[in-house]
C-alpha cells in the first residue's frame, strides 16, 4: 500500500450535480475530491440495492436515488480515507506476509465501507422521525 493517495484532476462539472452539491456543502478539501468522485462511479449498483432496501418513508426524506448515491460515495470516501490513514500506522508481525497483510487491508476498508453506508441508512430511518435530521439532509441539496 502506498503512503500517498495517489489523485488526479476532476472538474467538478464533470460530476452530477447531486455529488458536487455535497462537495460544496460539506467543503471537502480538493486533494479528497478524486476520491469520492471515484468511489462515486464504482459503487452505483450497490448503492441502488441499497435504495431500494430501504422503506418508502425513508425515501422521501431525499428527493431522490441520485441525493443517496452522492451522500453515500461521500461518506465512504470520507470513511476510506480514515482508514486508509489509520492502516498506515498498523504494526504487522514480522512473520505476516505481504498477501496476508494485503487481505487485512481489504477486509478493513471493505468492512469500513459497509458500515459507511449502513450508517447513512440508519440516520435516514431516524429522519423519518426527526424533523430536525430531516431539515438537515435538505439543507445539503438546497
Amino acid at each position: 500500500m502506498s503512503d500517498k493517495i495517489e489523485t488526479e484532476t476532476v472538474k467538478l462539472e464533470e460530476l452530477a450535480k447531486e455529488l458536487r452539491q455535497v462537495i460544496d456543502f460539506e467543503g471537502l478539501h480538493p486533494e479528497l475530491i478524486p476520491v469520492v468522485a471515484s468511489i462515486h462511479e464504482a459503487n452505483a449498483e450497490d448503492t441502488k440495492l441499497l435504495w431500494e432496501s430501504l422503506p418508502q418513508s425513508a425515501q422521501l426524506i431525499l428527493d431522490n436515488f441520485d441525493q443517496f448515491h452522492a451522500l453515500i460515495a461521500f461518506a465512504q470516501g470520507v470513511s476510506s480515507i480514515e482508514v486508509i490513514q489509520e492502516l498506515q500506522k498498523v504494526d504487522f508481525p514480522e512473520d505476516m506476509d505481504e498477501q496476508a497483510r494485503s487481505d487485512y487491508r481489504d477486509d478493513i476498508l471493505s468492512r469500513s465501507l459497509h458500515a459507511s453506508a449502513k450508517d447513512l441508512c440508519k440516520q435516514l430511518k431516524k429522519a423519518r422521525l426527526k424533523p430536525e435530521m430531516k431539515r438537515e439532509f435538505r439543507k445539503i441539496f438546497a
